[in-house]
């Protein structure tokens, strides 16, 4: 996997939390 994938991920989890703030972990 190249790390911009990871980055991706990252960034479209954190995007989602702020959309929708919920606790799953």
């Amino acid at each position: 996997m190249e790390k911009n994938e990871i980055i991706n991920q990252n960034i479209i989890m954190v995007m989602n939390n702020k959309r929708n703030p919920q606790k799953k972990k």
